[in-house]
């Protein structure tokens, strides 16, 4: 069972993750696993970032390099809940509704984490996980459609 000080896990496209815990009381969208070659490296992982095969997931494509721009954060993400183990960045604390601007997914980073700043704050520049926000035109379009 993950700690609240678990780390993240750094998977790369075509890496098998055994599934130990989703859901539960992680926090939403997010697995916690081991690597199938080397099960000593465990974490949590953005949950839809993964396909699923038996109790073994399979890093997809989903969050790879792709148009970058605006997107709207759905929950508030702190990584001080967390031991921060991405050495190369600082991580980019926003709050739910929260205007990103997404500049790039880093080839170096986890898959699933994009690089950017929140709106207002250009000069605070850091990771964040991708599955917590959405592209703001889509937000746009849904609240068009439904009102």
């Amino acid at each position: 069972r993950p700690s609240k000080d678990a780390k993240f896990l750094r998977i790369y496209r075509g890496q098998h993750v055994r599934l130990k815990e989703f859901s539960g009381d992680l926090p939403t969208g997010w697995n916690y696993g081991e690597l199938v070659v080397d099960p000593s490296q465990s974490g949590l992982f953005p949950a839809n970032f993964v396909g699923v095969e038996g109790d073994v997931v399979t890093q997809s494509s989903v969050g790879t390099k792709g148009p970058m721009g605006e997107v709207i954060a759905l929950w508030s993400f702190d990584a001080s809940t967390l031991e921060w183990s991405i050495s190369d960045y600082d991580p980019l604390i926003f709050q739910e509704n929260e205007l990103i601007i997404l500049l790039e997914t880093p080839d170096d980073a986890p898959v699933g984490w994009g690089y950017g700043y929140v709106a207002n704050r250009p000069e605070r520049k850091g990771l964040f996980p991708q599955n917590y926000v959405q592209d703001a035109a889509e937000i746009a379009t849904e609240r068009g459609s439904s009102g």
